[in-house]
C-alpha cells in the first residue's frame, strides 16, 4: 500500500493567521497554492503557481462594488464601456496580475475592498488608457504596486497609452 503525505491545509484566511515552523509547508485551499513558513512570519511565503489567463473580460460597473471581479493572473479586457472597471483580487505578497485594456475606453482598476494601489487612497481606482497594459504586484495583503508600465507608441512615435 502506498504512503500518503498530507500537509497542513486551510483557506487563505486560515493560512494568513498561521505561523508555521521553519521549513514547514501548508496548503492554501482557496487559491490552490503552497506556502513555506519560517517560524516567525504569519502566513508564510506563498509559492507561485502557473499563470492563469482570462482572455475575454468585460468591464462592468462604475465603482469598486460593481466592477468585474478579476479571477485570473492575466486579463484582457475586450469590452470597456465609458466609466466601467474591474476589481483586483485580494492581494497576497508577491502575487502579480497583468491587465490589458483592449477596449474602446479608459479602464478603471480598483483594489479589493480596503486595499490600495501605489500611493492612492484606500479603494481608489487606478486608470489605464485604451490599448494600454499594466502589471500589478502585491507587497502586502492590502497593497498593490504598479511595477511595469508598458508604453505603446503609434507609427509616428507618439505615446498612445
Amino acid at each position: 500500500m502506498p504512503t500518503i503525505v498530507q500537509f497542513r491545509r486551510g483557506t487563505t484566511t486560515q493560512n494568513d493567521a498561521f505561523t508555521g515552523e521553519q521549513g514547514e509547508l501548508s496548503v492554501d485551499t482557496s487559491k490552490t497554492t503552497l506556502r513555506v513558513h519560517d517560524g516567525s512570519t504569519a502566513g508564510g511565503v506563498e509559492l507561485g503557481k502557473a499563470t492563469t489567463t482570462n482572455a475575454t473580460v468585460s468591464a462592468a460597473g462604475t465603482n469598486q462594488a460593481t466592477g468585474t471581479a478579476l479571477t485570473k493572473d492575466y486579463n484582457v479586457c475586450t469590452t470597456v464601456a465609458s466609466g466601467t472597471g474591474v476589481v483586483l483580487p485580494t492581494a497576497s505578497a508577491g502575487r502579480r496580475i497583468v491587465i490589458v485594456n483592449a477596449g474602446a475606453n479608459q479602464l478603471n482598476i480598483y483594489p479589493a475592498s480596503g486595499a490600495s494601489i501605489n500611493a492612492l487612497a484606500s479603494n481608489a481606482a487606478y486608470t489605464i488608457a485604451s490599448n494600454g497594459s499594466i502589471e500589478f504586484m502585491a507587497d502586502t495583503t492590502t497593497h498593490w504596486y504598479t511595477i511595469n508600465r508598458i508604453n505603446i507608441y503609434d507609427s509616428t512615435g507618439t505615446l498612445i497609452n
